[in-house]
């Protein structure tokens, strides 16, 4: 059956999954202007649940057991008052364990990047003003856990820019240009990225 309008292929055999979470971290104020930050994590699963690509829709399946390690790191320097450089990596590493699938066992989890990657600059204005411009990239992925029918996806850099304007005390307008180079590559489900976007709002706090 097809779930409706979401595309989400029903899956009546689905077990629940179990598993537990793991993570190391430390804060480290390295000089009064730099801070580094470190997490390392080990995520485990049993009867783990996984979305896989069909057509244009997914279905969740039990793929067995499921692990997921890696290490985030962050550093963030302030050189001067109101500027800030920033710069932050995840590394990660999935690895899904079906010995009765030989087509599944040894893969990757869906939908899971290896490496995504942010550096930037934030710089507090004039008049109330703040832009923040910063490279978001994306490492590898994949649509399935099957070898002979998924995906490979990613491998790609995005430039964004926001901008922030401070209304009054609890008022602030926020605009989001993404995508500044209108770079255009292929996404999960036939999908493209649109390339150059926008999007504008206001944050209110009560």
């Amino acid at each position: 059956q097809i779930g409706g309008a979401d595309g989400q292929i029903s899956n009546p055999t689905l077990q629940p999954e179990l598993g537990m979470g793991r993570d190391l971290g430390l804060d480290w104020q390295l000089t009064p202007a730099t801070r580094l930050s470190v997490r390392a994590f080990l995520n485990t699963l049993d009867n783990a649940i996984v979305d896989n690509a069909v057509g244009i829709q997914t279905i969740s399946v039990n793929a067995g057991q499921a692990r997921a390690a890696g290490l985030e790191v962050d550093i963030r320097h302030a050189p001067e008052e109101g500027t800030t450089w920033f710069a932050n990596l995840t590394r990660t590493q999935t690895r899904v364990e079906n010995p009765g699938n030989a087509d599944e066992d040894g893969t990757q989890i869906p939908f899971s990047p290896d490496l995504v990657a942010n550096l930037g600059l934030s710089l507090q204005l004039p008049a109330g003003w703040r832009a923040s411009t910063y490279l978001h990239w994306v490492g590898a992925y994949y649509d399935s856990t099957s070898r002979t029918n998924r995906t490979e996806f990613g491998h790609y850099a995005v430039l964004n820019v926001r901008a922030q304007k401070t209304l009054s005390a609890n008022l602030e307008w926020i605009l989001d240009l993404n995508n500044l180079t209108d770079r255009r590559f292929n996404m999960p489900w036939g999908f493209q990225d649109p390339g150059f976007n926008l999007f504008t709002g206001l944050n209110a706090t009560f």
